[in-house]
């Protein structure tokens, strides 16, 4: 009786681990955004997914010199709409007076994001 307990939650745990490892992850992708910097250039950055709780954004593409195996890198993430700016990361703010660039787009219904960050090097 006990090694048929055992069969069985060891069955049930390898069945839940299926269920999760087969999962569909695509609820948890967040869409593209065009970013307009003040470099002059425009980049389709993705933030990767809901539960990305870093501080980076994958560049997808540009139309400049910002290759598209480059990863934003923030220090600073804002929302701005009429009534003020919630200012959601700012972290190292000493780096601003070291050329980091700004990136703006519009999220609709009057709302900015507003990100300040650098671009690594093509990997």
């Amino acid at each position: 009786m006990r090694r048929f307990a055992v069969v069985l939650a060891l069955l049930a745990a390898a069945l839940t681990y299926t269920t999760a490892a087969g999962a569909d992850p695509s609820h948890n992708v967040n869409a593209p955004l065009t970013f307009a910097c003040d470099n002059g250039q425009s980049v389709v950055i993705n933030p990767g997914t809901v539960t990305n709780q870093s501080r980076q954004a994958f560049v997808i593409s540009s139309d400049g010199t910002i290759s598209s195996t480059s990863i934003f890198v923030l220090n600073y993430l804002a929302l701005s709409d009429s009534t003020g700016t919630l200012v959601l990361i700012n972290s190292a703010p000493g780096l601003t007076s070291q050329g980091l660039v700004t990136c703006t787009t519009d999220l609709g219904g009057g709302i900015t994001l507003t990100a300040k960050g650098f671009f690594t090097p093509a990997a």
